[in-house]
């Protein structure tokens, strides 16, 4: 039996992009001939579950940066296993730093959520680091083969192969259904509360239209949101849901008339909660920049595009959406029917499979 190490971040119950593809990922891999550990960090403590083939190790780390585990020898309890192939979600760039030095007797594969680009100093590093992994991995998969732009992957075309982020069965609802778009509509939002998410220009544009907020998660951003609702007056319009369980937030869902996702840098990779939005039937805002985004959400064909960072433009389209309602009734169908053609299980698990068989 094959022996996989998969690395992440973070795991259930804590909600970020790359911690839902984990999910369905390790869902995939679940009863097959392959034997998993799924590597990743907690700030509290360390512990171990076991589904069937899967072992889910979770190891304590007392330091850290945003979301990032700096203890490189954390690694270093794991690498004795004797695993054939290694799977590291990136970026987490600590862990790729360690196993840029680990001998290669594994087989390497990356797979490529998004660029890191907060700290332009640490970003350089980085990808130098990246750079160096790129050229020891046998295989790196992307989410959205916009990626290629960026020069340290672009000269790695053999290697790369496209597997996007898709969603999880239970979220796909089993036909179209549009419960339509209020004057004043009610507003969803899910995610991690950070400062790439863009949710300062989402409160701000509720100055200039008459809609309502519903927003799930946590992050370090709340206290600075929860400010800018008082300082706009805003408090009998946004609702803060906290972090909600997936049966909860498959209802939230439901119950808007409108998604948006606002994220303002393209540290924003791919935005999994816009295609379990439209999986559900609920239209959708996002804002132009160049990440995945792009390739779900075509401006009026499968959703509304606005200036990131522009709460007045913002404004202006939520109110389109709500003025011409089959307009945006035919783009929530449209996206709905392109998430079943693209974005299930069933269209990516071969590719995912043939990532572990014929590396």
């Amino acid at each position: 039996m094959k022996k996989i190490l998969i690395t992440g971040k973070r795991y259930n119950p804590f909600h970020g992009g790359i911690e839902r593809q984990s999910e369905n990922i390790l869902n995939v891999l679940l009863h097959k001939d392959f034997s998993v550990d799924f590597l990743y960090f907690t700030k509290h403590r360390s512990e171990l579950t076991v589904h069937d083939n899967i072992r889910l190790i979770g190891r304590h780390c007392r330091v850290w940066l945003s979301n990032v585990c700096l203890n490189p020898f954390i690694l270093l309890s794991v690498l004795h296993e004797g695993y054939g192939t290694i799977f590291i979600h990136a970026p987490n760039p600590v862990v790729e730093l360690v196993f840029l030095f680990v001998p290669k007797r594994r087989r390497l594969i990356i797979y490529y959520h998004c660029r890191a680009r907060r700290w332009p100093i640490f970003g350089f590093f980085h990808r130098l680091i990246q750079k160096s992994l790129f050229l020891k991995a046998d295989k790196i998969a992307v989410t959205t083969k916009r990626f290629l732009k960026y020069p340290e992957l672009s000269r790695h075309k053999e290697k790369i192969v496209e597997i996007p982020n898709w969603v999880a069965p239970e979220f796909v609802a089993q036909r179209f259904y549009f419960k339509g778009v209020s004057p004043a509509p009610h507003l969803f939002f899910a995610g991690r509360l950070v400062w790439y998410k863009g949710l300062l220009t989402l409160i701000r544009s509720l100055k200039f239209c008459s809609a309502h907020l519903e927003i799930a998660g946590e992050g370090p951003l709340r206290r600075k949101i929860e400010k800018s609702i008082i300082e706009y007056g805003l408090q009998e319009r946004v609702t803060f849901l906290g972090s909600i369980s997936d049966e909860q937030l498959r209802a939230r869902y439901d119950a808007a008339e409108i998604f948006v996702l606002p994220s303002e840098d393209e540290a924003e990779g791919f935005g999994i909660t816009v295609i379990e939005a439209m999986a559900r039937g609920v239209p959708v805002i996002v804002s132009d920049i160049d990440s995945g985004l792009a390739d779900i959400v075509r401006d009026g064909t499968t959703g509304y595009v606005f200036r990131r960072g522009d709460a007045a433009d913002l404004a202006r389209v939520i109110e389109f959406a709500a003025e011409n309602k089959e307009k945006t009734k035919k783009n929530a169908e449209n996206a709905y029917n392109m998430v079943k053609s693209r974005y299930i299980e069933q269209k990516n698990v071969e590719k995912l499979e043939a990532l572990f068989y014929n590396v």
